[in-house]
């Protein structure tokens, strides 16, 4: 008899005696800790996933800034005797192009970071919650034992 029969059978029972009651209760409290297990796994996942994200995102805004100073000191163009002469249109849209696309990286990056953040907070909720069901069941078994 599978787990899932066992439990239809006790939910099924139509006698309500004292047995069947403490296995209705050890069944609720598992499947309580069950759901909790699966989210605390499934919260865990997504934070590794933002973990990753935010080290994407964080490596792209340092490779962008760097682009952005060398485009920067290219376009300097400066001439004899360290004088700056002035530089070409198209090279200063270059600079203001690859400064904005920095920019707009480190963006992305602090945005990751904040998800990494709030995932990270919901994570440690839901492991707490997961914490408390375990020490519930364990409890339960516990005075269960005892009372016999």
């Amino acid at each position: 008899m599978t787990s899932v029969e066992t439990r239809e059978g006790i939910n099924n029972n139509s006698t309500d005696s004292e047995y069947s009651c403490i296995e209705k209760e050890i069944i609720s409290r598992a499947d309580h800790y069950s759901r909790a297990f699966k989210e605390s796994r499934d919260a865990s996942n997504l934070v590794r996933e933002a973990d990753f994200n935010h080290r994407i995102c964080d490596s792209q805004a340092h490779s962008m800034h760097m682009k952005a100073a060398v485009t920067n000191f290219q376009s300097e163009n400066v001439g004899e005797m360290g004088f700056q002469t002035a530089c070409g249109e198209n090279q200063e849209i270059g600079w203001k192009e690859a400064e904005r696309d920095s920019e707009w990286a480190k963006l992305q990056a602090g945005v990751a970071e904040a998800e990494l953040k709030r995932l990270s907070l919901e994570a440690e909720r839901l492991q707490s919650v997961l914490e408390q069901s375990e020490n519930d069941l364990l409890e339960f078994l516990r005075n269960l034992n005892t009372a016999r």
